[in-house]
């Protein structure tokens, strides 16, 4: 598989032969590392989902426009006809692919301060740059789309599905209608409406490495425009809302985030009193993923009782964070 692959790359794209090939297929994706004589690239597969090459197209965009302008994120690599999606023929098939740069550094468990704050300033600058090419293309990123389009999905599938299991489920995750209309209201309220701007969309430590305090971000793959407090409920929820309560090692952390974003961008009042909603219907989202137009990786998680009920735990500790006096400081 990794020859086929190799061979399929060279004939792709301008990069020099290449010395290894190395595929990782992971839960909800497949990645290639692929190393030449003086460069590493990744090469992203899809293989799970149903992404049109337009989207991935705006996504190499929006992430090589920002590179470009001198940000710190890995830029994709162009083939040989000029576009950056396409296909790589593979023993099995034809399969859509993007190439990108590699990433310097390495990933870490936890970000020491000096690095979150310079990834809250990488973050804030990203926040503060109009007109990248390809942002237009991508999705709105609203409650509609993190939440009510989801979560009809997900129900709609289980319905589909029928017997016990999936009619237990679906009644289980039914009461998420109303508590997605409390967060939306909590994250926006009347006549207060949110900045928005382009997002990563996916930001967690999983998706950046640092060289030394140096972070560069990846893998845009759910980039696009929204509220800019979105990008900072996304790593709020992962390190300091899912994480232990008396652990104040993440809390340091997430303050050492915010003067850094703060350096480059204000964080108004509004913003910060609707991380936790945010945060919330961003668990309702990851909950719904196996369910998402085109996949297939994880749909039979949605008839585990575990799955559910573990998304609910979650999903139900943030919400009543959100509901809780003060913001997300």
């Amino acid at each position: 598989m990794e020859e086929a692959l190799a061979a399929g790359v060279s004939t792709a794209y301008r990069i020099g032969p290449i010395r290894a090939c190395e595929r990782l297929d992971r839960i909800s994706s497949s990645v290639a590392r692929i190393a030449t004589a003086d460069r590493t690239y990744w090469l992203k597969l899809v293989t799970v989902t149903a992404r049109s090459l337009d989207e991935l197209e705006a996504e190499a965009e929006v992430a090589t426009g920002l590179a470009g302008r001198g940000l710190c994120v890995a830029p994709a690599i162009s083939r040989r006809d000029g576009r950056y999606a396409g296909t790589i023929e593979l023993p099995d098939g034809a399969c859509r692919a993007l190439l990108f740069d590699n990433a310097p550094g390495v990933e870490v468990a936890a970000a020491s301060p000096e690095q979150a704050e310079a990834l809250g300033a990488l973050l804030g600058r990203i926040h503060a740059t109009t007109d990248v090419r390809g942002a237009g293309r991508r999705w709105q990123i609203d409650v509609d789309a993190l939440a009510r389009r989801p979560l009809h999905t997900v129900r709609h599938w289980l319905r589909r599905v029928g017997g016990v299991g999936s009619r237990h489920a679906e009644r289980r995750i039914a009461a998420l209608v109303a508590l997605i209309d409390e967060m939306a209201a909590l994250a926006s309220p009347p006549g207060d409406a949110l900045p928005t701007g382009l997002c990563h969309g996916d930001v967690q430590l999983e998706n950046v490495r640092f060289d030394g305090a140096q972070p560069t971000l990846f893998d845009l793959e759910w980039c696009g425009t929204g509220a800019c407090a979105y990008d900072l409920a996304c790593y709020w929820r992962g390190r300091v809302g899912l994480g232990p309560a008396d652990d104040e090692l993440p809390r340091a952390e997430w303050q050492a985030l915010l003067r850094g974003y703060e350096q480059i961008r204000e964080i108004a009042p509004a913003e910060l009193r609707a991380i936790r909603a945010l945060a919330t219907l961003r668990a309702v989202w990851v909950m719904a993923l196996p369910a998402a137009a085109g996949s297939t990786w994880g749909q039979d998680w949605l008839l585990d009782p575990e799955y559910i009920a573990a998304h609910l735990a979650m999903i139900d500790r943030l919400s009543q964070m959100a509901r809780s006096v003060g913001v997300a400081r």
